[in-house]
């Protein structure tokens, strides 16, 4: 992808990684706001009109729009464009401009799986090209239709998505001055977790703007913009509004500025660089985990003073003359609003109601009149307004406002601050006036109503007054109440971390935990080898033996003179004397390092629970919720629905069970072709159903939960299950098997032929299954992911086939066995139970020893017999006093006892891949390193059960 916009190369990746996280968003939910839409439609008939909810209307468009702008940043104008025109859809649908139907529905499940393919191209630039013009005609045909002009056709090209060298030209967005604030508040109850994502990103953020503004001129505008939508977005989606709408207004003026390719002048700067100073001292505040107001009061108006400057210059027009000194009239408001806002009046405050007419046919009236009012609510309380807020929604021709506001600002003032083009008249007038002597005498409810847009007042009417000390002091004093409850709720910091970094990190936790195990294993060799304190016991009994035998020599000779033979031993005595004493204070330092060897042990056993710890908390890391993969097959269901004329309804459980984030993204491909196949094959159409006695709509659950070390994830159908008759004749019409053997398969062992390659019991070859390929490769998928999938099945009643998954792919709690000298690791996952059993009562069956453990016969297979080794040496186990030890395991329904010298323990081992290092071979899984630096080799069980079924069926047909 080509890098047109001049910015540095590790910028770029940052925008396109921020693009395609959020894109996914913004794109799965129009996916399911969508499929919301078209249950609708298939709940009322195709015939039927749908008048859905203005809300659901309003979020698609936002997140169209959102989609539109992010695109226009990057300039990828191929998503850029079919946004557009997929954003004119639904503005014209909220407006009551174009109905929603089935027509409208099918299109938008198009234009959306087009932008899918394009944004799923910017990840992988050697993906197939993906055009839209098909679908950007059907749009055009759709609003032209409903007699909407959506302008002239953007032209979209067929070549591959990139940036172009060229910016798109964006139309202003309108050429007023940005609104404020008015009733704008924050959601407070915004997650903790979420809030701390917010304030990671928006840190980062705010030092990238910051670093690019004290450029000057020189800073890229481009970047910026960039910068102060990911900040705007961020807010909005947690509901912290208030941010979101300075960001915006940073963008507004930014967009200005791109507009026309001018450069950022010092005011402009200046303007920014307070507005970002206001987010950071706001985000300061959060990350201590207090939910004080904000202080964006002074940063707001100057950025809108800074557009109307810029807006001035794009115009190159002067700024309109200031407007004639307000004549003070009655306005023509009814009996029944003067009424109503006269009952409405605050006590005891200075009133202003006015009537603003705006001129017939005036293009986004309603937007011009929600200006209006915001304007009027930051002047002071607007307690009255018509239309009403839901009203403005749905206004027609709108040509007359009513308002009433609380206010010490001046009618010159408010008459400056409301007049817009397209603005007809103004009528003022004066209603009620303040009973009390001072403005600081308000009460402080109304006082601290519109203390947000304080700093626009004070723009509007340049004067200063008490109030404004009066509004701080009640500011103040919610500010330390909201301190001491928000400080309970501190949220974490965050950062963005790649997961190749994580990758990384897990590879060296599972190096900590190989060391971990060699620390332990040192550990015990010391205390085995540490001295007892018996041994310096001893030496000092010869000590004293020696100083017994030299005594007794002496009263042996008597007073007589020393024999030479005596000289000799007593010299010889003496020296063995120096000796041991040397021996013996080496053997008390070793006594001394036997308290060493303690602290090593309790080191040792330190490090145990700093590298579990490590590992638990890298695995947290890397865990992620399931439930966005499985709000992928909503649609999935819905076009299989469309496409087949079923009916089925999926039901999704276990959402929130967190996976590997590898593992979750592996798992896609697999749980579709389940899912398609539960829906296509396992459902029947409705007629048949309602024959069988069960209802008309079938149901297709998606499951996650963990038991154990794992996780379960469950796809279930309550169709027709599967027919083991026309699974076995199947087999045979393919060559799979005899005729003579499928007589003899059980029904379990009949379904396990769906998982040979090219099985298939389609009548036919569909789009959506029956193409004789699918299960064999899902079921190798799970296997590498270290997993294993079973089905079960019941004819006429349904289809469940359960997939288990190890919590993460890199480390894997393991019983480590001893066979022939080797260490073989067994998933614990897959052990049954541990036997002993006795020479005598194995017995023969088929040339496959076989045993009797609790009622039920186990087969008892040898390595040797499964597997075959480079060397030519034999992994065959020993007997032990005429007993052999069988670890038995199990998958699929299906046990096996696996016979071994000795048992080491449950340990946790980090998988190395074979294939990586070596080769994939059957029965085996990978390797792992042990503590002693040995490679331990990680049995495949499923596989080793199914070496072992082809070899009981081999040693069946051979001839007796």
């Amino acid at each position: 992808m080509s890098n047109n916009l001049g910015l540095d190369d590790d910028f770029m990746a940052t925008m396109l990684s921020d693009f395609l996280d959020e894109s996914q968003g913004y794109l799965t939910r129009l996916n399911e706001n969508l499929l919301t839409l078209d249950e609708l439609a298939r709940a009322l008939g195709d015939d039927v009109q749908l008048q859905p909810d203005a809300e659901l209307l309003n979020e698609m468009f936002r997140d169209a729009h959102s989609l539109k702008g992010l695109s226009a940043m990057l300039q990828l104008t191929d998503i850029n464009s079919l946004t557009h025109k997929v954003e004119n859809v639904f503005d014209a649908a909220r407006h009551g401009n174009l109905t929603i139907s089935r027509p409208v529905i099918d299109v938008m499940f198009q234009a959306f799986d087009r932008l899918t393919g394009m944004v799923d191209r910017l990840k992988d630039q050697d993906a197939p090209e993906v055009a839209c013009l098909e679908e950007v005609a059907a749009i055009q045909q759709l609003l032209a239709g409903a007699g909407i002009s959506s302008g002239a056709p953007a032209k979209v090209s067929d070549a591959p998505i990139s940036i172009p060298a060229a910016p798109p030209v964006v139309k202003p967005v309108i050429d007023v001055p940005v609104d404020s604030f008015g009733d704008v508040v924050d959601e407070t109850d915004v997650p903790a977790k979420y809030l701390s994502i917010f304030i990671g990103e928006t840190e980062e953020t705010l030092d990238a703007l910051a670093e690019l503004l004290v450029n000057g001129v020189e800073a890229d505008v481009d970047a910026l913009l960039v910068f102060c939508h990911r900040i705007k977005g961020s807010a909005a989606s947690i509901g912290l509004h208030r941010t979101a709408k300075l960001a915006h207004a940073m963008e507004d003026l930014l967009q200005v500025l791109r507009e026309e390719r001018r450069s950022i002048t010092p005011e402009l700067s200046d303007a920014l660089l307070i507005a970002v100073d206001s987010l950071r001292a706001f985000v300061v505040v959060l990350q201590a985990g207090q939910r004080s107001p904000d202080s964006y009061d002074e940063a707001y108006p100057k950025l809108r003073a800074a557009r109307h400057m810029a807006f001035a210059a794009m115009e190159a027009k002067p700024l309109p003359p200031p407007p004639p000194p307000a004549i003070i009239q009655v306005a023509s408001f009814t009996d029944a609003e003067r009424a109503q806002i006269i009952a409405a009046a605050p006590l005891e405050q200075r009133v202003i109601g006015g009537v603003v007419m705006l001129e017939a046919g005036l293009q986004l009236a309603e937007l011009k009149a929600q200006v209006i009012f915001d304007r009027l609510g930051c002047l002071g309380e607007l307690f009255f307004r018509e239309p009403s807020e839901k009203q403005l929604d749905t206004a027609v021709d709108l040509q007359r406002l009513v308002f009433a506001v609380a206010t010490e600002i001046s009618e010159k003032s408010i008459r400056r601050e409301i007049d817009l083009e397209g603005i007809r008249s103004i009528e003022l007038e004066h209603i009620v006036h303040a009973m009390c002597t001072s403005p600081a005498e308000t009460t402080p409810s109304v006082a601290a109503k519109p203390e947000r847009c304080e700093a626009v007042a004070e723009h509007a009417s340049g004067d200063h007054d008490e109030a404004e000390v009066k509004s701080e002091g009640v500011k103040d004093n919610g500010r330390n109440k909201a301190d001491a409850a928000a400080s309970k709720d501190k949220p974490a910091e965050t950062i963005r971390v790649d997961i190749e970094r994580l990758d990384q990190l897990m590879n060296l936790a599972g190096q900590l935990v190989i060391n971990k195990a060699r620390f332990a294993q040192l550990g015990d060799q010391l205390k085995s080898l540490s001295t007892r304190k018996q041994s310096v016991y001893s030496l000092a009994n010869v000590g004293t033996l020696l100083e017994n035998i030299l005594s007794e020599a002496d009263q042996a000779s008597g007073a007589g003179a020393e024999t030479p033979f005596m000289k000799i031993v007593r010299r010889h005595v003496q020296q063995i004397r120096g000796d041991l004493e040397v021996v013996r204070t080496d053997l008390e330092q070793l006594c001394q390092a036997r308290t060493m060897v303690n602290g090593v042990s309790e080191a040792v056993h330190q490090l145990d629970r700093i590298a579990d710890g490590i590992q638990k908390s890298v695995m947290d890391t890397r865990m992620v919720p399931i439930g966005p993969l499985f709000g992928r097959f909503k649609r999935v269901i819905r076009d299989i629905t469309r496409s087949n004329g079923k009916d089925i309804q999926l039901v999704i459980r276990g959402e929130k069970t967190e996976l590997d984030k590898r593992m979750v993204d592996e798992l896609g491909d697999p749980l579709i072709h389940m899912v398609r196949n539960s829906a296509d094959h396992g459902i029947e159409s409705p007629a048949q159903r309602i024959a069988a006695g069960k209802p008309a709509q079938g149901t297709v659950t998606l499951d996650a939960f963990h038991r154990g070390n794992r996780v379960v994830i469950q796809v279930r159908d309550d169709g027709a299950g599967l027919d083991p008759q026309k699974i076995r004749a199947k087999a045979v019409s393919k060559g799979l098997i005899s005729a003579l053997d499928a007589e003899r398969l059980t029904t379990q062992q009949t379904y396990q032929l769906i998982w040979a390659p090219g099985f298939s019991t389609a009548e036919k070859v569909t789009e959506i299954s029956g193409r004789g390929m699918g299960m064999d490769i899902v079921r190798s998928k799970i296997e590498s992911l270290n997993g294993v999938v079973e089905l079960d099945s019941q004819f006429g009643v349904g289809t469940t086939i359960t997939i288990k998954l190890p919590l993460t792919m890199a480390i894997l709690p393991s019983l480590l066995t001893v066979i022939s000298g080797d260490v073989f690791a067994v998933p614990v996952e897959s052990v049954v139970e541990i036997v002993r059993v006795s020479e005598k009562s194995l017995t023969t069956v088929h040339g496959l020893s076989t045993a009797r453990v609790r009622g039920r016969v186990i087969s008892v297979v040898e390595l040797n017999n499964l597997l075959q080794w480079a060397d030519g040496s034999l992994r065959t186990a020993t007997s032990t006093n005429g007993e052999r030890t069988l670890v038995i395991v199990g998958t699929d329904g299906h046990e096996m006892g696996l016979a071994v010298d000795g048992l080491l323990g449950e340990e946790d081992i980090v998988i190395k891949s074979l294939a990586e290092n070596y080769r994939n071979v059957p029965g085996l899984a990978g390797a792992s390193i042990l503590g002693n630096g040995r490679v331990s080799l990680i049995l495949d069980v499923s596989s080793l059960i199914s070496l072992a079924g082809r070899k009981t069926a081999a040693n069946e047909l051979e001839p007796a």
